[in-house]
This record gives C-alpha cells, sequence and structure tokens, in this order.
C-alpha cells in the first residue's frame, strides 16, 4: 500500500505545473525508476510552480526516489533547482482539505498558493484557462461540488 502523492515512474515524461501536494504519509513526489530519471535529466519531464506541505511521516518529506533507482540522483535537488519556483514546507492554507465528508480545497485569501509571482501561464492553446492560483481550487469557486462526491461508501 502507498500513500505517495505523486509517483512519477516508467519514463515518465511530461510538463507538470501549479499543483499543490499536501497530508500524504509518504513523500509528496517520488521519481521511481532510471527511465525516468532520464527523462528528467532530459528536460522531457518537467516539474515547476507547485507547493509542497506536510508530506511525509515527519510532515517534512516532500521529495522521494523510488528503490528502482540505480542512479545517483537527487529528487530534492532537481525539484528545488532555481528558476522551477517549487516550494516545500510552506502551509497552503487551504479552507478544510482533510474534511472527509465535505473537504474544502479553497485556499484561504492569504495563501500562499494566491502570490501570482508563483503562478505559471498554460500554453496558449485555447484548452488551457489561464488562472492565478496553485491548485486545482480556485479562492471562490469550488469546480468539484456537485460534480464529485466524499461521501462514505
Amino acid at each position: 500500500e502507498s500513500d505517495i502523492g505523486a509517483l512519477l515512474r516508467e519514463g515518465t515524461a511530461g510538463t507538470l505545473r501549479n499543483f499543490v501536494v499536501t497530508g500524504f504519509g509518504d513523500p509528496g513526489l517520488t521519481v521511481d525508476m532510471d527511465a525516468t530519471v532520464e527523462q528528467a535529466e532530459l528536460e522531457e519531464l518537467i516539474v515547476t510552480n507547485s507547493l509542497f506541505y506536510n508530506n511525509g511521516p515527519t510532515g517534512e518529506e516532500n521529495f522521494g526516489v523510488g528503490s528502482n533507482v540505480t542512479v545517483n540522483f537527487d529528487t530534492e535537488e532537481w525539484m528545488m533547482e532555481e528558476g522551477k519556483m517549487n516550494r516545500q514546507n510552506v502551509d497552503p492554507e487551504l479552507r478544510d482539505p482533510f474534511n472527509t465528508v465535505a473537504p474544502d480545497w479553497r485556499p484561504h485569501l492569504e495563501s500562499p498558493v494566491l502570490n501570482v509571482n508563483y503562478v505559471a501561464s498554460p500554453p496558449d492553446d485555447g484548452f488551457f484557462e489561464p488562472v492565478f492560483f496553485i491548485g486545482a481550487v480556485g479562492p471562490w469557486h469550488d469546480w468539484t461540488v456537485g460534480w464529485t462526491t466524499s461521501a462514505p461508501n
């Protein structure tokens, strides 16, 4: 059983931006397998403008390396490279994200996820919409209401 926030493996490539990973029992982001490390080193795997908080058993283990990595790779060093605009150990100040009946992922108005200096602009391809926050939900509108449920089964 795993409680990893984001597990990148099997040669994952792509660009991931503007997300929040918080409250996982294992690292918030783990890179596993040499093929994934290769993608990261070739800059075919890019993770920027994201926030990691309160992950791992101590709450400060935001980044990990999987057991299938045989090369020298430091996920934290890679994630925190200058210019990537990733942050760790900064409380995203979400309203009630761990409520098991009715979670509220909207950030408080003072939340650091609303700092536009850390928000990446999306590709100008007509699919993505520009936002002024990091994460899936903005401070005024929770699009998940009526679309998802957290009701216990």
